[in-house]
């Protein structure tokens, strides 16, 4: 927690900044490490030259190959540095989802296939491909829907 007199880190900015990121930044100390997701519009950059901007904040960060925008691991200061940067669109606190595929799972009839003792374990990759279309006006970003990325990449360790 910050001195009382010192003053907590704050966003100021027209970008999309989840509330979430900003609590966090209300009681973060100068040293905290927050995990962000950090989305840029690529007709202003390209991901090479907004990943190299990312890092040249001071920030850990880690591109993502089709996605216009990075995982970062920051400190607050690298936040309020980060959030200016040319073609930034929105940043996120980095939160885990709760995923649901109960329906799905009978749908395919999984609860044979492990009847037969094939369980998954071991692999390492899966897709939950909802098989909407989010660039469909009627789900216009971020009024009507919410960012969100699974990734398997882990920050902290």
């Amino acid at each position: 927690m910050l001195a009382p007199d010192a003053p907590a880190f704050s966003i100021t900015s027209s970008i999309d900044i989840e509330p979430a990121l900003t609590a966090a930044l209300s009681t973060a100390t100068e040293t905290d490490q927050l995990e962000i997701i950090v989305s840029f519009d690529e007709a202003v950059t390209t991901a090479d030259a907004f990943t190299d901007a990312v890092q040249l904040t001071g920030a850990g960060v880690i591109g993502f190959k089709h996605l216009p925008m990075v995982a970062a691991l920051a400190t607050p200061a690298h936040v309020v540095a980060i959030q200016v940067l040319p073609g930034v669109r929105s940043v996120y606190l980095n939160t885990s989802q709760e995923l649901l595929n109960k329906e799905g799972g009978e749908s395919i009839n999984a609860d044979d296939v492990h009847a037969l003792g094939i369980t998954g374990k071991g692999v390492g990759i899966a897709i939950l491909d909802t098989g909407i279309d989010g660039t469909h006006p009627d789900l216009d970003f971020p009024s009507k829907t919410v960012q969100n990325v699974k990734a398997g990449v882990n920050t902290k360790d």
